[in-house]
């Protein structure tokens, strides 16, 4: 006998017992099916409840429904849901998040939240506090609630992406470690960037909303009306997949402004078909650009020009961020959750076996020219390479990377021509650094532009310096 034929036969036996049995103190009923109004001497009078029509089904044993609000299944979830959040909530910023995420998967697998199993999503937070906290902010939390309301609310919930934090915290070989903050908000470190994340931010969203392809939930509404009753919701979530929007985002965490220092930036100059290396001081603002232009189409001519100037040391400084950044952003996340509301004609419900695996990542392509860059830092009294990489110009092959070329050429637009309050000191061409983690570091000991590396380096005598 199945567990929906049990349920009929109580309620059959409910229905015609005797008005004293009606009218004595029940105990709470294990699913709420009527309301029960009780006059001593008289049957007991059942107004009928509206249930959704998936809880009628009669397939219990093979599918996946929400929790009725008022059974005790569901009031325990809601006290287990709360007790969880607490612990998040409490959980420091460089705490241990793995007792925490264990809690947190063991609730998913319990029966009121065993649909979240077949929702599509990118994972759990594994990495950090930091992570576990930002993802259960910006929208896990109500994702997982939202299984609690599923029944009654009919909103469907697509989770955010658990996203990486980059903190001090066991980071202290990494080549960005000069620009790490600590886990959490306290504190002064990294404040003066705060603005410049939040320019990123709204940028990063702003790209991703421009050229999202949408698939309007209309849609998803329509293709999962045509299949059967039992698959509807499984079809229907899945292709929510496509609707919530994904972007580019930064690590979590805070990052210090590279304030000493010099940018050397070397690669081709698209917009006027030079070669050119320069080098920006990241304390005075001094810029030096020597150039190589071409004669004819093919041929570079044999002379190098040298020029300096200034330019604001703070949209330098910005623009230097975001290219050392721009290297570690993810490119397809979810930087909160989205809701969508399930149509009446699509049961919610999911064949008990109906699982799928978390999201996927995209790549980033390829597109304009390169340019190396390398953050030289003096040390020993020449500068070398604290961090490097390549940078796609006039446009990046990503968001992130496109942000920070538009910061570069907002910055380099700025220079004010004539004296330079800083000369370049001498530089360590076969030492610009390692790459941000994975990605590929600068080359700069090319023999090709080697006569604008000595045409560089024949400044650092004096020639064009600001009068002090």
């Amino acid at each position: 006998m199945s567990a929906r034929d049990v349920r009929r036969l109580a309620l059959l036996f409910f229905v015609g017992s005797s008005s004293l049995a009606a009218c004595q103190t029940p105990a709470a009923p294990a699913r709420s099916i009527a309301a029960v109004t009780c006059v001593t001497g008289a049957p007991a009078q059942i107004a009928p409840v509206a249930l959704p029509p998936e809880a009628l089904s009669t397939d219990d044993d093979d599918v996946i429904r929400p929790c009725l609000p008022g059974t005790p299944e569901h009031t325990a979830a809601r006290s287990a849901f709360e007790a969880l959040s607490a612990r998040i909530d409490d959980l420091a910023g460089d705490g241990d998040p793995k007792p925490v995420k264990a809690e947190l998967e063991a609730l998913l697998e319990t029966p009121c939240f065993r649909l979240s199993a077949g929702d599509p999503h990118d994972g759990l937070p594994l990495s950090s506090a930091m992570s576990l906290k930002a993802w259960w902010n910006d929208g896990g939390r109500g994702w997982v609630e939202h299984y609690l309301e599923l029944a009654r609310a009919r909103q469907v919930v697509v989770p955010p992406t658990p996203r990486r934090a980059l903190t001090s915290m066991g980071t202290a070989k990494h080549a960005l470690a000069p620009l790490l903050c600590p886990p959490g908000e306290a504190g002064a470190c990294g404040r003066e960037t705060t603005g410049w994340a939040l320019r990123a931010d709204r940028a990063l969203d702003r790209r991703a909303r421009a050229l999202f392809a949408e698939t309007r939930e209309a849609s998803c509404a329509r293709e999962a009306a045509t299949a059967e009753p039992k698959d509807r919701y499984d079809g229907y979530r899945a292709c929510l997949e496509g609707v919530a929007p994904r972007r580019a985002a930064l690590p979590l965490g805070r990052f210090k402004a590279p304030k000493d220092g010099w940018l050397v930036i070397a690669g081709p100059q698209s917009r006027r078909g030079c070669e050119e290396i320069r080098a920006y001081d990241l304390v005075t603002g001094a810029a030096w650009t020597v150039s190589r232009c071409n004669a004819s189409s093919h041929a570079l001519a044999a002379g190098v020009t040298t020029t300096s100037g200034r330019l604001d040391v703070a949209p330098l400084r910005e623009a230097a961020w975001m290219i050392m950044l721009s290297s570690l952003a993810e490119t397809r996340v979810r930087t909160r959750s989205e809701s969508y509301e399930v149509p009446k004609e699509i049961p919610i419900q999911r064949p008990l076996l109906s699982v799928r695996g978390f999201g996927s990542s995209g790549g980033c392509g390829f597109g304009g020219h390169l340019r190396a860059w390398s953050w030289m830092r003096e040390r020993g009294g020449s500068v070398s390479g604290q961090v490097s990489g390549v940078l796609r110009w006039p446009s990046g092959c990503d968001d992130a990377e496109d942000h920070a070329a538009e910061l570069l050429e907002i910055a380099e637009g700025a220079i004010e021509p004539g004296c330079a309050p800083a000369a370049p000191p001498p530089i360590a061409w076969t030492s610009p650094g390692p790459g941000v983690e994975s990605a590929p570091p600068a080359l700069f000991d090319d023999p090709a532009p080697a006569p604008l590396r000595t045409a560089l380096a024949s400044v650092t005598a004096g020639r064009r310096l600001c009068a002090k």
